[in-house]
């Protein structure tokens, strides 16, 4: 029988998180999900003793290739109608994932529960699209005002944990090309918006994630600056990206090999692809999403 979710956690060097992720999971869930793990090239054994089953499939990649590209594998894999995504230090309210795999699948979205930290001191309430104002490409920021309603739109995502029904999934999915940290719910709240995916936040389900106070392992800027390019020169057309998007944010922080990459026919295939699915002009992303003005690159 087809499971209603199909949960994926990524992990790279976790310790003891990814097994009490797990537990975690298996003990607030009423619906029996399959759980499809990524160990990313771990080095700490952190999922070496973990034994697969019918419930919890092992994806273990000898060299590691990022979040993004995890995730992409693992779906692939997937059975449930909805994906749930973790990361592997998450713990879970009993059903939380069965309300929002509901909202999901009814409102053909992508849906959000509350998150706080481990530490019990701020809860979050979805997330909405901003412009870095130091780098300049779109990032996200916390919501910690409680809505007025049970049930909202947000504009973008910034962490795990988050549901996409498999029917839409095609509309918002991460590219291969992605490596390491970063970019990733970028990607989606990106593709999401001008897809036209509703991003919903669902008040009240809660999910707890272990936000640290610093990085377990090496974030490669370059690589942070390669996987906005790419997720930039997918979703925008051709004016956008030559006129604004790569003279003014990105052609600082690329070097040659990059560039090369961006014009490769693997990515110029996933920017055709995707502009069949776009339902909103690129104006629109400044006008309704970040709400500023176009740049003048633009006008």
């Amino acid at each position: 029988m087809r499971p209603l979710m199909s949960v994926v956690i990524t992990a790279h060097n976790e310790g003891n998180e990814v097994s009490r992720t797990i537990e975690s999971i298996r003990a607030n869930s009423s619906s029996s999900p399959e759980i499809i793990l990524v160990d990313d090239a771990s080095t700490d054994g952190c999922c070496d003793e973990l034994v697969q089953d019918e419930a919890l499939r092992i994806i273990r990649r000898p060299t590691r290739v990022g979040v993004a590209n995890s995730r992409v594998e693992a779906t692939r894999l997937a059975r449930g109608a909805v994906i749930a995504y973790f990361d592997a230090h998450q713990r879970v309210e009993t059903d939380c994932l069965e309300k929002c795999a509901k909202v999901a699948l009814e409102n053909s979205a992508i849906v959000t529960p509350d998150i706080l930290d481990f530490d019990g001191q701020i809860r979050m309430h979805g997330a909405y699209a901003v412009i870095c104002r130091q780098q300049r490409y779109m990032t996200a920021e916390w919501k910690h005002r409680v809505p007025s309603g049970g049930l909202g739109r947000v504009s973008a995502l910034r962490a795990p944990t988050y549901l996409i029904p498999r029917r839409v999934y095609s509309r918002v999915e991460w590219s291969r090309q992605l490596r390491g940290w970063g970019g990733s719910e970028g990607a989606v709240s990106l593709k999401a918006f001008f897809a036209g995916v509703p991003i919903l936040h669902l008040c009240g389900p809660l999910v707890f994630h272990q936000f640290k106070p610093k990085f377990h392992y090496d974030v490669d800027w370059p690589e942070i600056w390669r996987n906005q390019a790419i997720n930039t020169r997918i979703c925008f057309d051709e004016r956008s990206w030559y006129d604004y998007w790569l003279p003014v944010v990105f052609e600082a922080h690329i070097d040659e090999a990059v560039r090369m990459e961006l014009e490769s026919d693997v990515i110029r295939a996933e920017h055709l692809e995707f502009s069949k699915l776009k339902v909103r002009r690129d104006d629109e992303f400044w006008t309704s999403l970040v709400f500023q003005s176009i740049p003048i690159q633009l006008n």
